[in-house]
This record gives structure tokens, C-alpha cells and sequence, in this order.
């Protein structure tokens, strides 16, 4: 293999630095139990809720709504804005006085997705300066990424030896997955022309994004090292985003989406 393909491979393997669709999860540092943080994304804004300690080790929580700020040369998003410590009413009390909820601004926050599963936030409180890596909190395993779907397949296939099979792949497709959260096999079906590929890996997944590194192989007689990644799925649809390297020298980067064609499990 030359080096520029070594080269490709790597960098194949680290686009999932590029930014994620949506950073909505539970965040956490798994070696630091007992606080955390959540974000809610709605277009270029987020929401972000942490529940944490205080100096006295009283728990106490800060928010604050963050623009998009910046957006780097891989896609990689960066969120500020003010950060805010909130009181109000007893829970238990009878009625709701909205006159003793307050929202005091302690400081500011940023907020930088370093991948599709992890981030770095830095907020201030009254002059104290704190920076946390953290990464999304999985719940549990969605098995609502296996079914058979119907949708549509878009990439872009590049550097291959053959330069006539770069390109920009789209088509319609059947997508069957079986197998997660333990070893997956995800096979997709061109509807056009009947080119059946099939990706097998074991599956994981961090948050609500779910991954499957393994091989793929094609009817067509293309093969070879699969990464499919932030994938999402539910009641009516999956998505996912995918990286190829193929044993041809192509590369091959692209996304699909497809509805549900039968009840999940």
C-alpha cells in the first residue's frame, strides 16, 4: 500500500471529528460519577444544563443558551454564551411563584465538539475557570437500528486507481440490519441495479449515536474496511454516515437515510 493511501485511510478513519448532526445526549466523564451535563440542539443553538457541586458540596446546576461561534476547516463546531446559576420556588410548594425564580450570570461558556461522541466544555463561575472533556452517556442499547428500511444513498467516491469510478454514488436503496448491539451485518441494496453490499462489524454505541467498524463486500466486486458511524435510529427511520476503504484504492465517504419498512423490534 503507497503511503498516499496510508495517508487516506488515516484520515478516513478520523473524519468522525467532523461535526455530528445533532449534539442533543447526556454527557459525563465516566471516571468522575456524580454530576454531569446535558445539551439540547436546535439548529445553530444549544442548551446546555449542568448539574454539579458547589464549594460547601451542596448540589447546584448552571445553564445557558450558546450560538454557534465558529465552525473549523473539518466541520468541527464551537457554541458560546453566558452562563447562569438558577433558583426558585420549593418544588413541593403548593402553587408556582414565578416571582422567586432568579437567573444570576456567573460567567460565560464555550461549548467545541472534538467528535460525534465527545466534546470540551470551559465555563467560568465568579472568576473560576474549569475545563472538562467529556463524552455522550449511553442508557442503553438501541436495538431500533435493526429492521428493513427503504431510502436513499449519497456519497463521494475518490482517489481510486480508475479514475473513472470517481464520482458522486446516488441511489435509491433497501437497507437490512440485524445483529445489534452484538456482531451486525447491514446490507444494502442498490434498487437500480441490484448491487447488494454487506457490512459486518460489531456494533457500539456512545449516547444516541451508534458505530460499526468492520469489513464490507460488495457484489460488484468491491471490498474492503468499513466504518459506519453516527447512527441514529427510531420508531420510523435509521441514518447513518459512512467511511470506505476499498481494496481498489477507492475511497468512498457519504451518508444515508431510510424509513422503516416494518415494525421494530
Amino acid at each position: 500500500m503507497t503511503f498516499l493511501r496510508v495517508l487516506l485511510a488515516v484520515l478516513l478513519l478520523d473524519a468522525t471529528a467532523a461535526s455530528a448532526s445533532d449534539k442533543t445526549d447526556l454527557y459525563y466523564i465516566p471516571a468522575e460519577s456524580g454530576w454531569g451535563m446535558t445539551v439540547a440542539n436546535q439548529a445553530d443553538t444549544i442548551f446546555v444544563t449542568m448539574y454539579v457541586y458547589d464549594n460547601a458540596r451542596q448540589p447546584t446546576w448552571f445553564v445557558g443558551t450558546g450560538l454557534l461561534q465558529s465552525t473549523d476547516s473539518q466541520g468541527v463546531n464551537t457554541y458560546g454564551g453566558d452562563w447562569f446559576s438558577v433558583t426558585g420556588p420549593y418544588y413541593g410548594a403548593a402553587t408556582f411563584d414565578p416571582s422567586t425564580v432568579n437567573a444570576t450570570k456567573v460567567g460565560t461558556y464555550t461549548y467545541r465538539e472534538d467528535s460525534v461522541t465527545t466534546a470540551q466544555i470551559t465555563y467560568s463561575v465568579n472568576g473560576t475557570s474549569v475545563t472538562k472533556s467529556v463524552q455522550r452517556q449511553t442508557l442503553a442499547a438501541n436495538t431500533k437500528v435493526n429492521g428493513t428500511f427503504g431510502g436513499a444513498y449519497f456519497s463521494t467516491m475518490f482517489a481510486c486507481d480508475d479514475p473513472s469510478l470517481n464520482g458522486n454514488p446516488n441511489y435509491f436503496l433497501n437497507l437490512l440490519v440485524a445483529g445489534a448491539p452484538g456482531p451486525t451485518r447491514v446490507t444494502l441494496i442498490n434498487q437500480s441495479t441490484g448491487v447488494t453490499c454487506n457490512a459486518t462489524g460489531l456494533y457500539s454505541q456512545s449516547g444516541r449515536m451508534g458505530s460499526v467498524t468492520g469489513t464490507m463486500s460488495c457484489s460488484n466486486g468491491f471490498a474492503g474496511r468499513v466504518l459506519l458511524f453516527e447512527i441514529e435510529a427510531g420508531t420510523n427511520a435509521i441514518s447513518a454516515r459512512f467511511n470506505v476503504n476499498y481494496n481498489n484504492g477507492c475511497a468512498e465517504t457519504g451518508h444515508f437515510a431510510a424509513a422503516r419498512a416494518s415494525a421494530s423490534s
